[in-house]
């Protein structure tokens, strides 16, 4: 229904889902849709599950930056079992949005919960109040509004404080206890990887944390690409992919994260062997075409079937 609403008058009217990224959906349609009068000020999710509680069963991990219809589409593609997303983009709108869901209610997957942190962190508690030079709406070209709702805000650094220097209460440096939490309520809690076309979400320092903490705790790791086409072309930057490389919108954060790792070159090997193992991403990846083309010739055989039948 969120979705569905998006360029609607009554949400964000100007959404246009070949501009609009996940950070301006947050900005203008997620934050004043958490503004609830009966959850008060809380994480989206809260709002759309009407305050019951959920235990989700997969995480997603992916980058603000990226289109929030491309991250929408490989959310879908996940749940409807295709390697890649490309296709499932010209079908979020109208008609064939309603045949998406139908789709989806067929396949038992309208009920299946992904745990997304735009959703289900509480924006009001963190970072609604700021917008950082040079945010703005690529459609109108105005600066993304700051919410007014002047509720307590609760960021890395905020007192009180762990023995690590990290706040108790912020929800925004606790990614890795909360796949340890999720994981240990449902033992098949898996993992999502929604890659944008640019592939920067291996170039972030929380989205490569949130891989290597689901590879450590041997989840169902699952990538979603665009196309083949646009793997092909990113296919060697994976390849060159370092730790301390990476970037994060909050330099406090990618600091607390290299703290955590004592030996990088280790680390970069691990993440190489996730990646490129014959048991890692790619390879489980490159798994979902031959699942695809199985049931594709199933399909095909039982229609060679049933055709001839049709002509007596």
């Amino acid at each position: 229904a969120f979705y569905r609403r998006l360029g609607t008058p009554d949400l964000m009217p100007h959404y246009d889902a070949a501009e609009h990224t996940t950070a301006d959906v947050v900005r203008q349609a997620i934050i004043p849709e958490a503004r609830n009068e009966v959850y008060e000020n809380c994480a989206l999710a809260t709002v759309l599950m009407r305050g019951r509680d959920t235990v989700p069963h997969h995480l997603v991990t992916h980058t603000w930056s990226n289109r929030f219809s491309h991250l929408m589409a490989a959310v879908v593609a996940h749940a409807l079992d295709a390697p890649t997303y490309e296709q499932i983009l010209p079908r979020l709108r109208g008609e064939e949005l309603r045949a998406l869901e139908s789709e989806l209610f067929w396949k038992g997957k309208l009920d299946e919960a992904y745990w997304i942190c735009a959703f289900s962190v509480d924006q009001h508690a963190s970072i609604c109040d700021v917008v950082f030079p040079g945010e703005a709406d690529p459609v109108t070209k105005a600066a993304h509004p700051a919410c007014p709702c002047g509720a307590p805000k609760y960021r890395g650094s905020t007192s009180p404080r762990r023995s690590d220097g990290q706040s108790i209460f912020c929800e925004m440096n606790k990614f890795d206890d909360m796949m340890y939490f999720l994981s240990f309520l449902r033992p098949h809690f898996s993992q999502v990887i929604a890659v944008d076309r640019d592939f920067a979400l291996f170039h972030r320092a929380w989205c490569v944390a949130e891989l290597y903490v689901a590879h450590a705790l041997r989840m169902r790791q699952s990538m979603q690409v665009m196309s083949k086409s646009n793997f092909a072309e990113h296919h060697e930057e994976l390849q060159q992919l370092r730790v301390e490389d990476m970037s994060s919108s909050n330099p406090a954060d990618k600091e607390m994260i290299l703290n955590k790792i004592q030996d990088k070159d280790a680390f970069n090997a691990r993440l190489m062997s996730m990646i490129f193992d014959d048991d890692g991403l790619l390879q489980t990846w490159k798994d979902g075409f031959d699942i695809v083309a199985f049931l594709a010739d199933i399909a095909r055989r039982g229609r060679d079937r049933v055709e001839p039948a049709n002509l007596v």
